[in-house]
C-alpha cells in the first residue's frame, strides 16, 4: 500500500499526486499505533495481520474509541485527523462498500474538533509574544548565539550544536519554512545567487502544499551562513547539506529540532519548537499589519487563505481586545476634569 502511495508501481493505479517520504513514514506510524490501540482494547496481535482486520469496521470504532477516551473523551485534531486517513485507506486500498464508509464518515464527523484554528497548546506557547522585550529576544537569538561562541572557551562540540542551531533559528526566522524543508537545505539546490543577493528556494515538489517557496535573504543571514561553513560545518567536502549528519547525509529532523529547543531555552527561557516559528513569523506581521492574512499566507505557503485566517483569528480577537483597553488607559492618562455633583461642574 506505501510502495503505491510512493508511486513507485507505475502499473497500479496510485494517486494522482505521489505522497512524500515524510507523509508515507507518518501514514505507517498511524496504522502501527491503531493496531497497538486494539490490543489495548482486548484484541490478540496475533488477530491483526493484515489490514482488513484492522480496518474492519467494527475494529476501526474500536480502536478510535481507545484513542478518544485517552485524549479526555472530547474530539481532537489528532484523533480527528486519524479517523478520516484511516477511512481513507479503507475507501482506495480496501475498496470497503458504501456502508461501511457511511458508517465510517459518521465517525469522523463525530470526531471532528468544534473549533478550527490554534491549538490551546499553540496560543498558550505563543502568549509569551505579547511582549515586546520576548519578541526581540528570539528575533535576535542568532545573533546573540554568535557573539556567545566568538567568546566561549566550552568545548568545541557544543560549540557546534550551538552554531547549527543558530543557523537553523535564523533560517527560520527569516524564511519560516517546515522542519522537513529545514533539515534538507542544500547549499547547492536551494540556495540561489540573485545579482548580490541571496534567495533561499524551496520548490514546489519538495513542500508540503505543492507551492514554490521563495525568500530573499538579508545580508546578515547570509553572513551568518558564511561564518557557520567556515568555522563550524566540518564534513566530507562532496556533502552538501547545510544541516549535516555522517558520511553524505542531512542532519536528522528530530536531531535538530531538539538542538533548535534546547538552544531556544537555554538563551531565553521560552519553550519553541521548530513549527512554532511559523505561527511567531504570523504573530510578528500581523501586530505590525493587523488584517493582512494574504501576506501571511503567501509567506507561509498556505493555499488556502482560510486556513490562515482560522488560525490566527483568535489572536486577533485578544489583540482588539488589548486595544480597547488601551483605549481605557490613554482616557484614564488625560488631565482629569473635575465634577461636581450630578455631573456639574462645581
Amino acid at each position: 500500500m506505501l510502495e503505491r502511495l510512493a508511486g513507485i508501481d507505475l502499473s497500479d493505479e496510485g494517486p494522482a499526486r505521489p505522497l512524500r517520504p515524510e507523509t508515507l513514514k507518518m501514514r505507517a506510524y498511524e496504522l502501527r499505533i491503531f493496531a497497538s490501540a486494539l490490543v489495548h482494547k482486548g484484541l490478540s496481535s496475533q488477530s491483526l495481520n493484515t489490514l482488513d482486520a484492522c480496518l474492519s469496521l467494527e475494529n476501526y470504532k474500536r480502536g478510535l474509541q481507545w484513542f478518544y477516551e485517552r485524549g479526555g473523551s472530547k474530539p481532537t485534531r489528532t484523533v480527528h485527523n486519524l479517523a478520516g486517513n484511516l477511512k481513507a485507506i479503507a475507501r482506495h486500498w480496501l475498496k470497503a462498500d458504501d456502508a461501511t464508509l457511511a458508517a465510517m464518515s459518521r465517525i469522523v464527523s463525530k470526531l471532528a474538533p468544534p473549533e478550527q484554528g490554534m491549538s490551546d497548546k499553540n496560543r498558550d506557547r505563543l502568549r509569551p509574544f505579547d511582549s515586546q522585550e520576548n519578541l526581540q529576544a528570539i528575533a535576535n537569538l542568532p545573533r546573540t548565539i554568535r557573539r556567545h561562541l566568538e567568546t566561549a572557551k566550552n568545548a568545541n562540540m557544543r560549540k557546534t550544536g550551538l552554531s547549527t542551531a543558530a543557523m537553523a533559528i535564523e533560517l527560520l526566522l527569516v524564511a519560516p519554512i517546515r522542519l522537513s524543508n529545514l533539515c534538507q537545505l542544500h547549499l547547492d539546490h536551494n540556495f540561489i545567487k540573485v545579482g548580490n543577493k541571496v534567495h533561499l528556494f524551496v520548490p514546489k515538489e519538495e513542500v508540503k502544499n505543492r507551492t514554490d517557496l521563495e525568500f530573499e535573504l538579508l545580508p546578515e543571514t547570509v553572513a551568518l551562513m558564511d561564518w557557520y561553513v567556515a568555522n563550524y560545518r566540518k564534513v566530507d567536502l562532496q556533502n552538501r547539506y547545510v544541516f549535516v549528519s555522517k558520511g553524505l547525509d542531512h542532519k536528522d529532523l528530530n536531531t535538530l529540532r531538539l538542538q533548535i529547543m534546547e538552544t531556544v531555552k537555554t538563551f531565553t527561557g521560552l519553550t519553541v519548537n521548530p513549527h512554532l516559528f511559523r505561527a511567531i513569523a504570523g504573530t510578528i506581521y500581523l501586530q505590525a499589519y493587523p488584517g493582512a492574512y494574504e501576506v501571511v499566507r503567501q509567506v507561509l505557503g498556505h493555499r488556502n487563505i482560510a486556513t490562515t485566517t482560522n488560525f490566527y483569528t483568535g489572536q486577533e480577537e485578544r489583540r482588539a481586545r488589548q486595544h480597547f483597553i488601551g483605549t481605557i488607559q490613554k482616557l484614564r492618562e488625560q488631565p482629569a476634569v473635575k465634577l461636581g455633583r450630578k455631573g456639574k461642574k462645581p
